[in-house]
């Protein structure tokens, strides 16, 4: 209705999305994307402290829902008996991941409940790697972010923003989505690679010094409302 009828995109200037991923989508929808511009998310690097040690084990923050591919991780953790992972949230999917993880014994995964803030960062910055596992696409997730900021290398799916911001071996790892087979391949992989985690590690923080701090975000949003506005 708004695209043909009322024609309200018609109406707008200037559109910004804060992943390449969502323009290439809207592209896909027939939108005229040389109105769209890409502005990535921000974060505070001031409360990030970036970690000094590679850590312990295996960390998921966010919410516990359906599309956030938990249970293909918790499949991924029947082959991994000897790493330990943290599921950090509250949500939906709670009691059946409480089942799942009963069911198959998995006392090497503990659910921690909600944190934020320091306590939150400190779980982060204590583990090794941050594991996102979406099955839906994700756009320009905060916890990526985050984890880039705290310098901790990131395995997530190769699902919308994330896959633009996950370079293999550079930023971290990419696996198929819902492949739980392929996710424990990764994390074998490379747990053991601390020479490797550490300068992904590097690479991380540098990604969000360079682009997506509060000042890099505040300037470049004054320039597009500059260009809006002319």
């Amino acid at each position: 209705m708004h695209k043909i009828i009322l024609k309200s995109y018609d109406k707008i200037d200037l559109f910004i999305a804060p992943s390449k991923f969502l323009i290439a989508k809207f592209k896909e929808w027939g939108m005229d994307t040389a109105k769209f511009h890409q502005l990535y998310n921000f974060v505070d690097l001031e409360q990030l402290t970036p970690a000094t040690q590679i850590g312990e084990g295996l960390i998921y923050f966010g919410r516990l829902s359906e599309e956030k591919g938990l249970l293909v991780l918790l499949k991924a953790m029947k082959e991994l008996p000897d790493i330990k992972l943290k599921i950090v949230g509250q949500g939906p999917q709670l009691a059946i991941l409480k089942e799942f993880i009963k069911d198959n014994q998995l006392a090497n995964v503990e659910l921690t409940g909600y944190k934020t803030g320091q306590e939150l960062y400190d779980l982060v910055r204590a583990s090794r790697l941050v594991v996102l596992p979406s099955t839906c696409y994700e756009n320009n997730p905060l916890a990526l972010l985050e984890a880039f900021a705290l310098a901790k290398p990131v395995i997530g799916s190769n699902l919308g923003g994330m896959a633009e911001l996950i370079t293999e071996a550079k930023t971290g790892f990419l696996f198929a989505a819902g492949n739980d087979e392929e996710l424990a391949s990764k994390i074998k992989d490379n747990y053991n690679n601390t020479q490797l985690l550490g300068q992904i590690g590097v690479n991380g923080r540098l990604f969000v010094e360079q682009n997506c701090s509060k000042k890099a975000y505040y300037q470049k949003l004054l320039e597009l409302y500059q260009k809006a506005l002319k």
